[in-house]
């Protein structure tokens, strides 16, 4: 006779050729059931994974946190691992309800996409594989960086800073991420077999990322039947229109201004331009890194390495 963690006691015999485990919750400990058929045996805990009540931890409990662990990491692949925790320790909770909050937007954008996907129109797989590993590489940056990842729109990722664990620092945590990506390109490019069949190759991947901060409503977003964990509004929007912009100016990062205002003064952003962008009456200055100060400004906008970043697990 053995009981498990929470002290019930179980009786265990095998029926008709299966092992059955009958929970005894009436019955004083020790006490046996009678057998009404000389089929049922009893079988020892080793026989059914149940353990004695002095052993900390049986293989019952070991499965059920493995397989928690298991379905957290599935999950974390299509919702942001840090929604997936706060789901996981309160089920009930109305945590995730859209709420305003000051977020930094980041979106990274593959440039050439539409020539990319003309020259792999015959080996479509090969065009997902390719997408897939750009934007596997974009994403590990942004959780390199405390940042949760909103979508992916065809050859573009969208990510933001602030939500859902707070972080003050949102807008330094989300441009050294772009710093980042931009300095991992050459490596990812050595990397990719762009050669074609025909003896052709694709010209080396490039990007444009598009940074910008303020108040944004961020949380569940949909209906009863499926919800996204999201980010919506003006910050949102301006961040995608500096993306579409990196190709106007010829550059591959541009920053807003509400971004670098939320960042210490420093001369290490060029002035771009100041203009009202599409959708907006209201001019802003655009700011992209200078060349001269690259290092400088990663070394000082990236997360102390060594350490975790506290809103990653």
């Amino acid at each position: 006779m053995f009981r498990y963690a929470e002290k019930q006691t179980y009786d265990a015999w095998e029926y008709s050729g299966a092992k059955v485990v009958q929970l005894a919750s009436r019955r004083e400990p020790g006490q046996a059931v009678a057998p009404q058929d000389e089929r049922r045996r009893y079988l020892s805990a080793n026989d059914v994974g149940l353990f004695p009540e002095d052993d900390a931890e049986g293989p019952l409990l070991r499965a059920e946190r493995q397989r928690s662990r298991d379905l957290q990491r599935t999950f974390s692949q299509y919702i942001p691992p840090q929604v997936v925790e706060q789901l996981m320790a309160n089920p009930g909770a109305n945590d995730l309800c859209a709420e305003t909050r000051d977020l930094t937007i980041l979106f990274a954008d593959i440039r050439g996409f539409t020539s990319m996907s003309e020259a792999l129109k015959d080996d479509p797989r090969r065009l997902g594989q390719l997408i897939n590993t750009v934007l596997g590489a974009l994403a590990d940056i942004v959780g390199a960086h405390g940042g949760t990842i909103d979508k992916y729109v065809g050859d573009c990722v969208m990510a933001f800073w602030g939500a859902p664990q707070a972080d003050t620092n949102h807008a330094r945590h989300a441009v050294a991420a772009a710093e980042a990506m931009l300095a991992a390109i050459d490596g990812l490019n050595a990397s990719l077999d762009l050669s074609l069949p025909d003896g052709r190759t694709l010209p080396p991947i490039q990007i444009g990322v598009g940074v910008n901060s303020g108040e944004c409503l961020v949380g569940a977003i949909g209906c009863a039947r499926r919800f996204n964990y999201s980010a919506l509004g003006d910050a949102v929007n301006i961040a995608s229109r500096l993306v579409d912009l990196t190709k106007t100016y010829d550059v591959h990062l541009l920053i807003g201004e509400a971004t670098v205002q939320r960042l210490a003064p420093s001369p290490r952003w060029r002035e771009v331009d100041r203009v009202a962008v599409r959708g907006r009456i209201e001019r802003q200055s655009l700011f992209t890194l200078s060349p001269v100060a690259a290092t400088a400004a990663n070394d000082d906008l990236a997360w102390p390495q060594g350490q975790a970043h506290p809103s990653v697990h």
